[in-house]
């Protein structure tokens, strides 16, 4: 089987790519809008892009044609927070992704809590076992009120219960427990099924 992305609707390209391009790391992203209303929202077209200098790429697709708070606030401050989810939020996250009114803060109405970052104003979420302070790079329109956020990552947070050697950088990733994105509506998985391949010299 195959497919002409020219002459299939938007429906079935979003479920086709959606559930074969997985897993897909869920970027939990705080922002804070000119005026200094709050938001937070999940996102799972989302990955690194390069550490020198470190990197990572966001894709915010439209709302029924306009674009979301959290592309809007990026838009206008050039900050943003990238919060990784551990299993035992994912129900908070979840919650999260409700189509609230623009202005209104998630975190305060879902009783999250959020503790202050380093060097922006937009809040970390407290309980993330990794938040990334993030300055906008880019902001790349690839369709109607679409975009692709390219951020530089300033401050790079880690409970320390996750730290291995701070010196290597080495983290306990298996025991963050943190969830992605699989297909359709609402599946998600546990990234604890791992196999180990040694790299051939």
């Amino acid at each position: 089987m195959q497919y002409d992305f020219e002459e299939v609707s938007g429906d079935v390209i979003y479920k086709l790519m959606a559930s074969s391009i997985v897993p897909r790391p869920i970027a939990w992203i705080t922002t804070i809008s000119e005026s200094g209303a709050i938001n937070a929202a999940p996102f799972s077209f989302f990955n690194m892009m390069g550490s020198q200098p470190p990197v990572i790429a966001v894709g915010l697709q439209a709302n029924n044609g306009n674009l979301k708070d959290t592309a809007r606030n990026i838009l206008a401050t050039e900050t943003f927070v990238v919060n990784l989810v551990p299993f035992e939020m994912a129900s908070l996250m979840n919650a999260s992704s409700h189509g609230y009114e623009y202005g209104i803060n998630e975190l305060a109405e879902l009783g999250i809590e959020t503790v202050p970052a380093k060097s922006l104003k937009a809040p970390l979420i407290k309980g993330a076992p990794v938040q990334m302070e993030c300055t906008l790079l880019s902001a790349v329109p690839t369709g109607e009120s679409q975009y692709v956020m390219i951020g530089q990552i300033k401050h790079f947070h880690i409970a320390d219960e996750f730290v291995l050697d701070a010196a290597a950088g080495y983290i306990d990733t298996e025991k963050m427990a943190l969830i992605s994105r699989m297909h359709g509506r609402g599946w998600y998985s546990k990234n604890r099924d791992l196999f180990l391949l040694e790299r051939p010299e």
